[in-house]
């Protein structure tokens, strides 16, 4: 039995007879309390109870976090099964291990699969469905056409010569609305109009549903496929596009770089300063005499007819308080106006003219203030 001296703090053996300290013979001393591993956890913990419950915490993680990936030295094969005895509205993907056992999901094991899903219905409208982890579900009738990677790129893969896709052939889903279809979009090659100084990309599938940009993934994006080259260049060249609806599934265009090279190469070569054929004063001023010769119902011939060579048919695009129209309808747009009861005042102070200068060439914007 062992005792402590309160007087020198000496712990001593001793027997029930013992009468005094070992160490300075005082009879100021007491038995030491045996204390077993179990009380000494317990008194630990109730010391240490934030660390108690982050090990615990820790514990549970480790017993319930599901299947652990193998060590990275260690192979690991699968095989792969497809059921869709369920439900007809939906398909579930499963590894099976060595043993025939279906291998619970999580994602750090199924991750390496990528699944991609299609469905193509009757009249060969193309969608894409998202997967719900190792589920499947039908937004559509058709065909449905799953592809997959058959290993991670290391020590994981899947059993048998796979090419990696499975289709399942005329599906009936019961509520063909349970999952949303996502419109699928394929572009092709997007090459350089040097006549319409655009970019133009091609949509092969899904015209009515692509939104694109060709400035990057946050860049500005348009449901039109046609887009205008000023100030486009190697650093800031970049298609993204994804479907209506769909904003969250962004996609990166796949360009080869021999490709895109050719197109950039097109632009740099356009790339041309123009000049403007009339400067702004004094387009302003022609304006400003055909308008007032129209309001004296005067001949404007000899004027107005030379500036034709200037424009295209739809530049500049002409603004007239509310209404637009272009060069070649100003003098109708005028006279319709003074018919109608309006007026032309200030004409010099309220009309404004702006030239433009690009690569492609040259434009006006011309506003009128009535």
């Amino acid at each position: 039995m062992k005792y402590k001296c309160n007087d020198c703090d000496a712990v001593f053996e001793g027997s029930s007879y013992s009468t005094e300290c070992s160490s300075c013979e005082s009879t100021n001393f007491e038995p030491v309390e045996n204390v077993g591993i179990i009380e000494k956890i317990k008194k630990w913990i109730k010391e240490n109870k934030l660390v108690a419950i982050a090990c615990s915490f820790f514990l549970i993680l480790i017993i319930w976090g599901g299947p652990t990936p193998p060590p990275p030295n260690e192979d690991i094969i699968y095989d792969l099964e497809f059921d869709i005895t369920q439900s007809p509205n939906y398909c579930y993907v499963y590894l099976v291990d060595s043993d025939d056992k279906r291998v619970p999901y999580s994602n750090n094991v199924y991750d390496f699969l990528k699944l991609i899903v299609k469905i193509e219905d009757v009249n060969e409208n193309s969608f894409s469905v998202l997967p719900n982890k190792n589920k499947i579900e039908y937004c559509s009738a058709g065909d449905v056409t799953i592809y997959y990677k058959t290993n991670n790129g290391s020590n994981v893969s899947l059993v048998g010569l796979r090419k990696g896709v499975k289709v399942i052939e005329d599906v009936k889903p019961n509520n063909p609305n349970a999952s949303k279809c996502i419109p699928n979009i394929i572009l092709g090659n997007p090459k350089y109009n040097s006549n319409r100084c655009k970019i133009i990309v091609p949509v092969l599938e899904g015209r009515s549903h692509a939104f694109i940009s060709i400035n990057g993934k946050n860049g500005s994006y348009q449901s039109s496929n046609e887009f205008n080259s000023d100030n486009v260049d190697a650093s800031n060249f970049d298609i993204w596009y994804y479907s209506r609806g769909f904003e969250n599934t962004k996609k990166k265009f796949k360009y080869s770089q021999e490709e895109k090279n050719k197109l950039l190469n097109s632009l740099e070569n356009n790339n041309i300063r123009a000049t403007l054929p009339i400067s702004e004063v004094d387009l302003k001023n022609k304006i400003i005499k055909v308008i007032n010769l129209v309001r004296q119902n005067r001949d404007t011939d000899n004027i107005w007819f030379p500036l034709f060579e200037y424009f295209e048919e739809d530049n500049p695009k002409i603004k007239i308080g509310n209404s637009s129209c272009t060069i070649f309808e100003l003098i109708s747009t005028v006279e319709r106006h003074i018919g109608d009861g309006g007026t032309l005042k200030d004409l010099e102070t309220n009309i404004n003219v702006r030239g433009n200068i690009s690569s492609c060439g040259h434009s006006y914007i011309i506003k009128i203030s009535i």
